[in-house]
């Protein structure tokens, strides 16, 4: 019983779900976070990704908004992002 409960979702796939990576204004976090998710299949198109910079201009934040068609895809590509040394914090 307890198998059951934690094997359903509250997300109902497929979906574009919200992605928020974090790291240094730099071209290598930009470039890190493209190709982690190109991996993954992932063609963001730019009006689906906001970036939102820090009052200094040191660290900026990407929002991506990407499809994603299961929970073990998701976690794929929270794990693969999380890895990367460019990229201080995934949401």
């Amino acid at each position: 019983m307890k198998k059951q409960a934690e094997s359903k979702s509250l997300i109902k796939f497929p979906c574009k779900f919200p992605i928020k990576v974090l790291g240094r204004d730099e071209a290598n976090f930009y470039l890190a976070t493209e190709m982690i998710l190109s991996k993954h299949a992932q063609n963001i198109p730019e009006n689906s990704m906001k970036k939102n910079s820090s009052k200094q201009g040191n660290y900026t934040a990407l929002t991506c908004i990407v499809n994603v068609n299961s929970q073990i895809e998701l976690n794929q590509i929270y794990a693969d992002l999380s890895k990367n040394n460019h990229i201080l914090y995934v949401l």
